[in-house]
């Protein structure tokens, strides 16, 4: 009898065991790839859609890229400082490390945004986030929120993000059709922010992605300094572009704080230099000259 109860108590266990595994299996490993599948679904047809229609899907306001102007157009409106002393003595200050090919002029390709980075309506947009890539605070919490929950689906098959690396995702119900999520350090380390501008290029690069907005990586809660950041972002673009110019159409640095602004305002003129007619190149060599003498002086 008691054998007969313990076969009976054994065959019950089994028989619980077998339908919890299959309750567990249709619960979560269906759910599983039915998750996955409507990612990648979503993400295929919102790459598919014409301009034209992913307008109609759109529940927020969008700002076009014709609405931003090129760094070409923007600087029309500031003075011109190119010939002055101050000028040089500010050349010195941003490129003691870099030494840029002055003949090649990409001011039709950079701009600068001052707003919400998530309006924008380009090829990719790169998100300052975390190494889980589920998203956080300050410009990465804005952009998960805005792009909806698909995107931290999509961004748990991508097992996170060592800091200076860069990984795609879909822009789901952003006008960007992609997010390009980078982690930035949590210290200043020009090198690994150098890499997070780099590799995030190289990413929209590979995917023939021709418009991308950078936010100012790091310098939120990370603690980088305004000044020093804007500087590599400047100049690892300016890099890029020496090398990959043609791949791009345009890269935007979209700022928020009024201190970036003024950064970027400043350095841009610097690392992104208008060619000038050959007077101008004169008379700006000879300014050159000049501030050099009273430096050994």
């Amino acid at each position: 009898m008691v054998g007969m109860k313990t076969l009976l108590n054994v065959s019950i266990s089994r028989s619980i065991g077998k339908n919890l595994g299959m309750l567990f299996v249709r619960e979560f490993g269906a759910d599983s790839r039915t998750t996955m599948l409507k990612w990648q679904n979503e993400r295929e047809r919102k790459l598919k859609l014409s301009k034209e229609d992913r307008r109609k899907e759109y529940t927020r306001p969008y700002v076009p890229l014709e609405d931003i102007p090129t760094w070409k157009e923007q600087s029309k409106s500031l003075p011109d400082i190119s010939e002055s002393p101050s000028f040089e003595k500010l050349k010195k200050k941003c490129l003691y490390d870099i030494k840029i090919k002055e003949d090649l002029d990409f001011t039709d390709k950079v701009s600068t945004f001052v707003g919400d980075i998530t309006k924008l309506e380009i090829d990719a947009i790169v998100n300052a986030a975390n190494s889980s890539l589920m998203g956080g605070g300050g410009v990465d919490g804005a952009i998960h929120k805005a792009a909806g929950p698909l995107l931290k689906k999509e961004n748990l098959n991508h097992d996170g993000c060592p800091t200076g690396e860069a990984r795609l995702s879909g822009g789901y119900n952003i006008p960007a059709k992609y997010i390009i999520s980078t982690v930035g350090p949590q210290c200043e380390n020009p090198r690994e922010l150098a890499n997070c501008y780099k590799n995030s290029l190289q990413m929209a690069v590979d995917n023939n992605i021709k418009t991308i907005a950078f936010p100012c990586i790091s310098t939120g809660i990370y603690g980088y300094p305004n000044e020093d950041a804007a500087l590599v972002a400047l100049k690892t673009v300016r890099n890029f572009l020496e090398e990959h110019g043609q791949a791009l159409d345009r890269i935007i640095f979209c700022l928020f704080l009024e201190v970036d602004v003024g950064f970027y305002t400043s350095f841009l003129p610097v690392i992104f230099p208008k060619i000038l007619p050959k007077e101008q190149q004169k008379k700006k060599k000879e300014i050159i000259e000049e501030v050099n003498d009273e430096t050994e002086s």
